[in-house]
């Protein structure tokens, strides 16, 4: 066996032989929808392109019968391997997810996949999610559990909010003067909250109770 690199005339006794030709160009591989189960247990349609060139061609003509189809196997079986070792969305912000952080995990897909087509001359220059989004049967009520942990998430941020006006009411009070019995605090800080955390506007009340004079 023998490798012609640099271009002109050649001759060879092409007795018992066979040319193959290896282009070294960049090519792309389109792999098809596959329904994968995340580490969850979600079931998604995901799919993705890999973008890849021949640097050994030696390898690529006599250890592998077709260096592209054997990409394209080896490609689908990391896909699967990387999206069940993640979550497609998490709570916990310090955990990768395929949602977010896809530079990432298409970086794990590339190592883990040159791993596996270097016996064919192959070198991997990308591996990206094309499609990544739940499964028909399950995309609705994914949809109404995000709706219901934006709608947490925004309640959550209103409360600190509001946690902060009413002590700073309380220590701008007290900062000029006006010292607070325990129950007035409590009845401000209340008022406040309320006022703030409703979905509502605030209607004013008057306070008829003898017990507060009036």
């Amino acid at each position: 066996a023998g490798i012609y690199k640099e271009p002109g005339l050649h001759w060879k006794n092409c007795w018992g032989r066979e040319l193959r030709s290896i282009k070294k160009q960049k090519q792309s591989l389109h792999l098809p929808v596959t329904k994968i189960v995340d580490r969850a247990g979600n079931p998604l349609n995901v799919s993705g392109i890999v973008v890849f060139w021949l640097e050994n061609t030696k390898r690529a003509a006599l250890d592998v019968s077709d260096p592209k189809e054997f990409t394209c196997n080896a490609a689908q079986a990391v896909l699967k391997a990387v999206v069940a070792r993640h979550p497609y969305e998490s709570e916990n912000s310090q955990e990768l997810t395929l949602k977010s952080n896809a530079k990432q995990i298409g970086q794990e897909m590339v190592e883990l996949l040159q791993k596996e087509v270097n016996v064919a001359g192959v070198r991997i220059v990308s591996f990206q999610f094309n499609e990544l989004s739940y499964a028909p049967e399950i995309a609705s009520s994914m949809l109404r559990r995000q709706q219901a942990m934006a709608l947490v998430g925004a309640r959550k941020k209103i409360i600190e909010g509001a946690i902060d006006i009413a002590f700073g009411a309380v220590m701008g009070l007290e900062k000029e003067g006006i010292m607070l019995q325990t129950d007035e605090k409590s009845r401000l800080v209340t008022n406040l909250l309320t006022v703030i955390c409703s979905d509502s506007d605030a209607k004013p009340t008057v306070n008829v109770n003898e017990k507060f004079g009036y």
